[in-house]
C-alpha cells in the first residue's frame, strides 16, 4: 500500500508570517492539530498545537505578535506519494513525528498522519488474524 492511497489531500496550511493567534484560531475552526507552513505549494515548516502551547504561550510570548515562522518546526521530513506505508511508519517512529507532508517534487500534494497509517492497517491486520484463526470464536467445552 502506498501513501497516496491513505493520505489526506485536503491540508490545513499557514503562511510563515501568520500570527500564532491566527494559526491557533484556524486550527480550532478546522478541528486540526497542525498546519503545514507553505508558500506557493512549497513546504517550509509545520506548526502544531504543541508548538503553540509550549513554544509561544509557554515561553510567555504574545500570540498576537509572534508569527508562525518563530515557532514552526523546520526543515520538515516529507514523503513522496509512492512511498510504502510501512516505510513512512518507520520514518515517523524513528524521527518521532506524527505527521508527514506528502510532496511530488517540491509541491505539496497531501499530508499523512500516524492515525491515517493505523486506519489503513486495520483491514490487512483483520485479514491476517482471520487467516490464522485468531478471530474465530472460541467453542465452549
Amino acid at each position: 500500500m502506498r501513501i497516496k492511497d491513505v493520505m489526506s489531500s485536503e491540508v490545513a496550511t499557514s503562511a510563515e508570517n501568520e500570527t500564532i493567534a491566527g494559526a491557533a484560531k484556524k486550527m480550532a475552526d478546522m478541528n486540526v492539530g497542525s498546519l503545514v507552513v507553505v508558500e506557493a505549494e512549497i513546504v517550509y515548516g509545520l506548526i502544531t498545537d504543541r508548538d503553540i502551547a509550549t513554544g509561544c504561550v509557554g515561553e510567555g510570548h504574545d500570540p498576537r505578535v509572534c508569527v508562525v515562522s518563530q515557532h514552526m518546526s523546520s526543515p520538515v521530513y516529507t514523503v513522496r506519494p509512492d512511498t510504502d506505508v510501512l516505510e513512512a511508519a518507520q520514518m515517523m517512529t524513528v524521527r518521532r513525528v506524527k505527521r508527514l507532508p506528502v510532496v511530488d517534487g517540491v509541491r505539496m500534494v497531501g499530508l499523512v498522519s500516524m492515525s491515517d497509517l493505523a486506519k489503513a492497517m486495520e483491514q490487512p491486520m483483520h485479514n491476517l488474524r482471520a487467516s490464522i484463526g485468531m478471530d474465530a470464536p472460541k467453542r465452549a467445552r
